[in-house]
This record gives structure tokens, C-alpha cells and sequence, in this order.
């Protein structure tokens, strides 16, 4: 029974791992100022990732490969920054995921000490 709680808690705390925490980050400007920040403010940099909101209603996910003075470039998509009207960054957050797994993996051994307290 213990080693099948074990590789429970295994396969959970790799799930954790393999997912990791990410956070959003709307960029809350107009949609003038956002194209400006875009364009001279390193606002969107090579190998975010990126949601944006194009003002003909397209919505857009990716990776940045390029950023020039007049696009967002990614695999297989091309952004005017002219267009864009909503941004958020996307961060993937090492801190969180690990505080997580930690506390997944210490609420695991807890359930395993109680158990064995009550056999």
C-alpha cells in the first residue's frame, strides 16, 4: 500500500513540476500609448510570450522571435504594432511552482503519517 501512496505522490508532484505557475501581466495603457511603449520602451521583448488584441478583433498567442520598429514577430504570425490594442505578458514564475510542489509534497507526507498513525 505504501508504495502505491508513494508513486501517487510521485506522479502528482511531476504533474506540479511539468505544469509550473504562470502569471499574466495586462499591459493597462491606451492603445496609443501601448503601440508607443511597444515601439521605444522594449515593452515586448525576443521570447515572451504574448496575448494581444488586434483592433480588427483578432486574438493572438506566441512566442516572439523578432520585434522591429513596426512588427511582433513570432512563429507564423505577424503583428502591425499599430494594431495591437491589449497586451498581456505571460511569465512563467519558478518561485510559485516551487512553493506548490513543496506544499503538495509536505501535505502528502502528512496524509502518509496520519495513515500510518491510524493502522
Amino acid at each position: 500500500m505504501l508504495s502505491k501512496f508513494f508513486s501517487s505522490a510521485v506522479v502528482i508532484i511531476s504533474l506540479l513540476l511539468s505544469s509550473g505557475c504562470t502569471s499574466l501581466h495586462p499591459v493597462e495603457l491606451s492603445a496609443h500609448e501601448l503601440q508607443q511603449e511597444i515601439k521605444t520602451a522594449n515593452l515586448v521583448a525576443v521570447d515572451d510570450q504574448v496575448n494581444i488584441i488586434t483592433s480588427d478583433g483578432v486574438h493572438l498567442s506566441f512566442k516572439v522571435t523578432e520585434v522591429t520598429d513596426e512588427q511582433i514577430i513570432g512563429d507564423k504570425v505577424t503583428v502591425q504594432i499599430d494594431k495591437v490594442i491589449a497586451l498581456e505578458t505571460i511569465e512563467f514564475d519558478l518561485g510559485k511552482t516551487a512553493i506548490n510542489t513543496g506544499l503538495t509534497w509536505l501535505s502528502l507526507m502528512g496524509l502518509t503519517i496520519v495513515t500510518f498513525l491510524l493502522i
